[in-house]
């Protein structure tokens, strides 16, 4: 095909058609603006005139070499490239429609910008006026004068407020001085909120405001440029004729933060790295130390309305089998018909008056309500349904903060979700979309959300969605997408409190509280989402014996996948967790790794078992906190916090100043330990990146914005741990005062009253009393099985978790068994166990000699039981008598396992009979009987052993069925000469020479096993059968022993 055959007038107008009706869309992928028609046009035919000059076509393809050569010739500018790369890749499809003609994908583009620095020279300009404005605030003769005056030297009290307390905005600095008010205390420590900060305020600041308040200054307002201006003029830092700006003390501050403790603290200092602070009343509990009673008082959720919960689930429930399932399917719809839907509805809200907008609301709601209680609607257009069904309570509940949103709100919230999220949801079946699935993809679609405040609506969306129950098993904290404020449940969980829950996990016991504490562990000290913990395996673990070496591996696997790529991950547990709680994980993996479990199992295995875990973690955090809304990711959330401050350089002085740091977690140590194994030293720049990758985040901004909540802690301690002189103190409080260690005055008898009148208020909460609760009943587990309930296969299960060293009581809970039946079937174990050797110095081993059976004595043994199940039911069957399966195991033969011997006839052919039933073929079984070993036998005598003989094998080929299977004659040495042959085939041998002859004689039963996990092969490779006695048989006979005793 050549090329006049290819770009005809036909292709063209095509390819301008489909260009002029998508370029408004590609504009807004590539951020670029072009107004002007003429000017979309051009690039439009730019792209096609390159094509047709440049195309080569080999054998029905578009040759990759000449779209190269296209590429090169399109705009240098990024945004520009990246608008006629999708020109060129709609001309390409349009190509391959028209004509048949294919090409490869295209080449992605990306822009690499690199990072505005944060200091520059230009900066360090004005370095003289920072120097001696900073040492004018450390001068202490300059701090007393302000002291004796506070009006005169107020702008020595600005100036310390921003470059010293490190409050950058001048409202804020004016808000704190002419407001006394707006300053709280906890345990006499000062705090100050501005709109969206908190500042912990030092022990110098706190001077010299109580200063400044007990002098009541004047306001100061809108003269504080003019205050700071007087007192620099005043000490000579600038001429009568210079003033400086605010944004000179803006940026002296930055330098000195940066310069002094780092990039990321200054970036959260100045909220260009927005981090989200925690409540007052947690605040106050890790200051105070003491639990704080918060109630959840988010009761009032946007869900859908029970029709339309019908209507969804009618259509996309797995489990339907009660609802009229809509005739419909999934409407093969584009992304631009989906959104042409929605605008129908977004179209109708109109700015307008309150009674204008109560009447449009009303109508609207009604139309909505209409399209989402048709479920053929919802399964045809599923996408769209749930953004007009989180549309119609937005219009009926309000928002996250305000009862009632603006019509004009509502349409934002909509216009900025619906695009990205049909786009990646579009095509997909809700019905087979996996909780980690919607995660997934929320995350995806909030990247193409610019704006990062416009992200948040995205976040609101996915709130309504897990809400209503439509996303099964997604939880918020599942959503990677960086955001601050009211969006983040911000909350922290203190060493000291962590110790508290694990003494209550250990009063609950058992099972659950075994398991519930390694997934408080795992959470709290290596920081694992819930899902990942669900799905670790024994492989994830890697150790040396004395624990010095302890990694746990985070990584996709057959039972769950990852929020992300960057979820994966090497945990160090050797230096995350406590030693008592290593010691605890590597024994709890050792006793539940059996001897059969594949190192690919879960190390909870039971979901049903570890999500009542789970339950019991997050009810004994709020138990013991007091704080209803805590959940279980908040471990994450304090693994998060104090891993940073044990990663910081931090020394043991300043964190045994803080309660809630005076913790062994904490320790010079263990803190070392840490940082080596991260390579990380004092002068380390990679501290937040490493946090961030213990965490498993792409980068430092989701970390700060969703899970560090100390950023005011750590400026308090990095930047701002001021302590006033003494001599300072005595010039406000007076002579002969005592201090304490966080450089205040001692609330003594003689300045009591004064220091009264000062302090700001302080914050109060209801403290909670932490209750000494009952253990934990499972309501898994209320109704457990008793003896009667218990069936062979359940017995074996038992069998084997006791074999494998757990405890009776874990049994008991894990099996949903009574501690009592545990016991009982342990008890039987021993009584059959005596049974057996009586007279021999072997003993029958207990467990059903557990401990020595192989993998291929286990599957045989399941196999037997999964027989004996189906076949116990049946007629033949209960023609059995099974109360004679304890003669047969008192008929073992200790010397040769797995070997049968007995000269009772009833309990042998009730056992040959049970063989029959259970399907063990004619090849595998081989039984012998015994003649005795006599040295003159009569014609009498023999004639007597040979009727015993037949009535052997009569009863086993006629009776018990198995007609092809012949007895085989086993005859001392010493009759060779004696004994006329009575059969085919005598076997010569001494095997029974001391068995005293009993009538009908003895026989041995042996069953065999001819298929082996090993193969071995002769020289031609050919397979070598020689069948072997199986001990699955003598277990087997040994469990049914069991299983009679019971009852």
């Amino acid at each position: 095909m050549t090329k006049k055959e290819i770009f005809t007038a036909q292709l063209l107008n095509i390819y301008k058609n489909y260009a002029e009706k998508n370029i408004g869309e590609y504009l807004v992928l590539c951020e670029l603006s072009l107004p002007s028609k003429d000017e979309q046009s051009k690039h439009i035919i730019n792209v096609y005139h390159f094509s047709l000059t440049l195309f080569e076509v080999d054998d029905g393809y578009v040759e990759y070499e000449s779209i190269k050569k296209v590429i090169n010739k399109l705009s240098t500018s990024f945004e520009l490239h990246n608008l006629q790369l999708k020109l060129l890749d709609l001309l390409l499809s349009v190509i391959e429609k028209v004509t048949g003609l294919k090409a490869g994908p295209l080449p992605a583009s990306y822009q690499l910008k690199q990072e505005q620095p944060i200091l520059s020279p230009d900066m360090l300009l004005n370095s003289n006026l920072y120097r001696g404005m900073y040492k004018l605030l450390e001068n202490n003769d300059v701090c007393k004068r302000y002291i004796a005056n506070p009006s005169e030297y107020c702008g020595f009290l600005i100036l310390w407020l921003v470059l010293k307390e490190g409050i950058r905005n001048l409202s804020d600095v004016i808000a704190l001085i002419d407001n006394e008010n707006a300053v709280y205390t906890i345990d006499k420590h000062w705090f100050f909120e501005s709109k969206e900060k908190r500042f912990w305020l030092s022990t110098k600041a706190e001077l010299l405001l109580s200063a400044y308040y007990q002098k009541q200054g004047h306001k100061i307002r809108s003269k504080a440029l003019k205050e700071v201006n007087r007192f620099a003029y005043k000490h000579g830092l600038i001429s009568k004729l210079e003033k400086i700006r605010f944004s000179a003390l803006t940026e002296a501050l930055k330098n000195e933060h940066t310069l002094l403790c780092g990039p990321i603290e200054w970036g959260m200092s100045a909220y260009s790295l927005k981090s989200t602070h925690i409540k007052k009343e947690t605040l106050y509990r890790l200051v105070i130390g003491i639990p704080v009673e918060i109630k959840n008082t988010n009761d009032e959720h946007l869900v859908t309305t029970v029709r339309q919960n019908r209507a969804w689930f009618s259509a996309y429930d797995v489990d339907n089998s009660l609802r009229k399932c809509p005739k419909s399917n999934i409407e093969e719809v584009t992304v631009k018909e989906q959104l042409a839907l929605i605008n129908k509805f977004t179209i109708k809200m109109k700015k307008s008056g309150i009674s204008g907008r109560k009447e449009s609301t009303t109508a609207l709601r009604n139309e909505l309500r209409l399209f989402l209680e048709d479920s053929e609607r919802s399964k045809s257009y599923p996408w769209c349904w749930l953004i007009l069904g989180w549309m119609y309570q937005l219009l009926d509940k309000g928002g996250k903060v305000k009862s009632s949103l603006k019509l004009n709100t509502i349409r934002s919230y909509i216009d900025y979700v619906a695009l990205p999220f049909i786009t990646e949801f579009s095509g997909c079946d809700p019905s087979l979309l996996s909780a980690l699935d919607w995660a997934e993809k929320i995350n995806i679609a909030a990247e193409k959300i610019r704006a990062p405040t416009k992200k948040a609506y995205l976040i609101y969306f996915a709130e309504y969605l897990i809400e209503s129950g439509i996303t099964k098993g997604l939880c918020l904290s599942d959503i990677d997408i960086p955001t601050a404020g009211i969006l983040v449940n911000a909350n922290i969980i203190t060493p000291s409190e962590a110790d508290k829950i694990i003494r209550e996990f250990e009063k609950q016991g058992g099972m659950v509280g075994e398991i519930a504490q390694i997934i408080f562990n795992l959470g709290f000290y290596a920081g694992l989402r819930r899902g990942e913990i669900k799905g670790l395996q024994f492989k994830d673990f890697h150790s040396n014996n004395d624990l010095s070496y302890f990694n746990l591996h985070i990584r996709p696997n057959k039972y769950r996948e990852l929020k992300s790529s960057d979820s994966s991950r090497n945990l160090p547990l050797d230096v995350l967790l406590p030693e008592a709680t290593k010691v605890q994980l590597r024994d709890y993996l050792e006793t539940h790794k059996t001897k059969f479990k594949h190192y690919d199992s879960l190390i909870f295995d039971d979901s049903a078992l570890v999500d009542k875990a789970f339950d019991v973690v997050t009810m004994v955090m709020q138990m013991v906190i007091g704080d209803q809304t805590v959940r279980f990711h908040h471990c994450r959330h304090s693994f998060c916090n104090w891993s940073w401050i044990r990663i910081q350089s931090y020394d043991q002085d300043t964190t045994n100043s803080f309660s809630f740091l005076k913790h062994a977690y904490f320790s010079e140590a263990s803190c070392l330990a840490l940082k080596r194994r991260l390579l990380l030293t004092d002068y380390s720049r990679k501290r937040m990146w490493a946090l961030s990758t213990l965490l498993g985040h792409a980068s430092p901004t989701t970390t700060i914005s969703s899970y560090l909540h100390i950023a005011e802690w750590i400026r308090r301690t990095r930047f701002a741990s001021h302590c006033a002189s003494e001599s300072e103190l005595r010039a406000f409080w007076g002579e002969r005062i005592k201090t304490d260690e966080w450089g205040r005055v001692k609330c003594d008898g003689r300045i009591r009253q004064r220091v009264h009148e000062i302090m700001p208020p302080a914050l109060e909460f209801v403290h909670h009393e932490i209750s000494i609760s009952p253990p934990v009943k499972d309501s898994l587990h209320d109704n457990k099985k008793a003896l009667s309930d218990i069936d062979i296969s359940l017995v074996w299960r038992v069998i084997r978790r006791l074999g494998e060293g757990i405890k009776i009581e874990e049994v008991s809970e894990g099996l949903n068994v009574r501690l009592s039946a545990v016991e009982k079937i342990l008890a039987m174990d021993k009584e059959c166990s005596t049974l057996a050797y009586q007279q021999s110095k072997y003993s029958l081993q207990p467990l059903l000699n557990y401990q020595k059976l192989n993998r291929g004595n286990i599957d045989t043994l399941q196999k037997l039981i999964i027989r004996f199940e189906k076949v116990k039911e049946t007629d033949e069957f209960k023609k059995l008598d099974l109360a004679y399966i304890p003669m047969i195991v008192s008929a073992f033969v200790g010397a040769k396992d797995g070997l049968i011997r007995t000269h009772h006839p009833r309990a042998a052919l009730t056992l040959i009979r049970l063989f029959k039933l259970l399907k063990i073929p004619t090849d595998n079984i081989k039984i012998k009987w015994y003649l005795p070993c006599k040295q003159n036998i009569s014609s009498g005598t023999l004639q007597s052993y040979l009727e015993h003989f037949n009535f052997w094998q009569e009863s086993i080929t006629k009776h018990c069925g198995y007609r092809g299977l012949n007895v085989e004659v086993i005859a001392p040495h010493i009759l060779r000469d004696q004994i006329p042959p009575f059969v085919d085939e005598i076997t010569w041998s001494d095997e029974g020479k001391y068995l005293a002859y009993k009538p009908p004689g003895y026989i041995s039963i042996h069953v065999r096993q001819t298929r082996f996990q090993n193969q071995r092969c002769n020289a031609q490779g050919e397979i070598i059968i020689t069948p072997q006695r199986t001990k699955a048989i003598v277990s087997f006979i040994h469990l049914l022993c069991i299983k009679h005793m019971l009852g």
